[in-house]
């Protein structure tokens, strides 16, 4: 009998010791090496761009899927996972907002945005540190869809076109597109007059070196449905269409991104109208956009992208939108270095020493603990320790029994 309690002992210590739950416990333990800390709470419509200044990707704001509404975080990418910073100032919380590296002033810009109380024209810096916010003389009005935004470094300006506005007839109405393109130089907006495309919000622009022009597809046009499939190069100072032999379908909210190791531009995912997430992924090469056959990569809209030049290749951070009632859909990061590789994520969680730890993915980032069981209850981790204490508690005073009987 004494050798059975002994046996039982030893079982019930190893698993106080070794299990899961125990382990959660400490929430500043080591990240989990199976899985990468993760943005937390998953949100989509963030705003994402690399800062080649400290060499890290930004993501800032979008809105959270659980619970639901705006935020104002932000998070960086240092290669291994997403730390949330803790700067002095920021921008109120919003989304459908856009932001770009100026390599001229060496300083990320953020502009506008949809806030809490309507739309926004607000411009931001970030220096790495910390947001400022400027007052240019001059500014793009207040948008409620999203503009596109790219550095263009052949000129050393920020391009920002279209956008919505708000319908000045009722708040139900539908928004009224824009096609005006606006350039920043680092003190002002400045309204250019150029040969225009139509007007639309939600196209996908970036700036491709291999032509020292910014290029631009698709997006959306005067009602929900009207999507577009065009392609639009920016010179400077005017606006051109490309006419390529082939196209991506016509799409809106697409991730997309200049792949310097390649020297081609990645264009992904996207809405393509009457709940048609897509998953495809293209490239352009100065004339043509081309297929490219992978799997595994990001889907729907909502896709925020960098190209991350220290580790040279495209981040991608992409959560499936849900309603605010729904169940909170897993967020998920991606890299593209010619096909795409989706790590596992973790919720990541950051300490007052600034470091992050790992909760794996399904464990929500409740502030101060706590992991779902599967009725999708909440049990706190204190209370898990406690268990584990507890059951270590009973072995060890088995044994001090059998000492004093025996």
């Amino acid at each position: 009998m004494q050798v059975i309690r002994m046996v039982i002992t030893a079982l019930l210590m190893s698993w106080a010791l070794t299990s899961p739950a125990f382990a959660q416990g400490n929430r500043h333990q080591a990240p989990n090496s199976s899985c990468v800390p993760q943005v937390s709470p998953p949100r989509w419509s963030t705003a994402m761009a690399y800062d080649a200044a400290t060499g890290q990707v930004v993501l800032f704001g979008g809105i959270a899927a659980s619970p639901y509404g705006q935020l104002n975080d932000t998070w960086v990418w240092n290669g291994k996972g997403w730390q949330e910073l803790r700067p002095t100032n920021s921008p109120s919380p919003r989304d459908s907002t856009d932001m770009v590296y100026d390599a001229a002033t060496k300083q990320v810009v953020l502009y506008g945005g949809h806030g809490g109380n309507g739309p926004l024209n607000d411009t931001w810096t970030w220096d790495g540190t910390n947001w400022t916010e400027l007052h240019p003389a001059t500014s793009p009005p207040a948008q409620l869809g999203s503009p596109s935004m790219a550095y263009d470094a052949s000129t050393g300006k920020v391009v920002l076109f279209g956008g919505e506005l708000p319908n000045p007839q009722s708040q139900m109405a539908e928004p009224i597109p824009q096609n005006r393109t606006w350039t920043w130089n680092g003190r002002t907006w400045v309204l250019q007059h150029p040969t225009s495309p139509p007007a639309r919000s939600s196209a996908s622009m970036v700036y491709d070196s291999a032509t020292g022009q910014v290029v631009m597809f698709g997006g959306v046009g005067h009602t929900k449905g009207d999507l577009f499939d065009d392609t639009w190069t920016w010179d400077g100072s005017n606006w051109t269409e490309q006419r390529p032999a082939t196209s991506p379908p016509a799409r809106t909210d697409a991730g997309m991104a200049y792949d310097a190791a390649s020297r081609q531009v990645v264009l992904f995912a996207g809405n393509g109208g009457s709940a048609n997430a897509l998953s495809d992924t293209w490239s352009w090469d100065g004339k043509t956009w081309t297929r490219q056959e992978v799997s595994a990569g990001p889907s729907g809209p909502n896709v925020s992208a960098a190209y991350d030049s220290n580790r040279r290749e495209i981040v991608a951070y992409n959560t499936p939108e849900r309603s605010r009632y729904a169940p909170p859909a897993p967020s998920h990061t991606l890299l593209w270095n010619g096909s795409w590789r989706a790590l596992k994520g973790c919720v990541s969680n950051y300490s007052a020493q600034g470091k992050t730890s790992s909760i794996p993915s399904g464990v929500p980032n409740t502030g101060g603990g706590g992991m779902k069981t599967t009725d999708n209850t909440s049990i706190p981790y204190g209370s898990i320790t406690a268990i584990g204490l507890l059951a270590i508690g009973g072995c060890l005073l088995t044994w001090l029994r059998y000492i004093r009987c025996c």
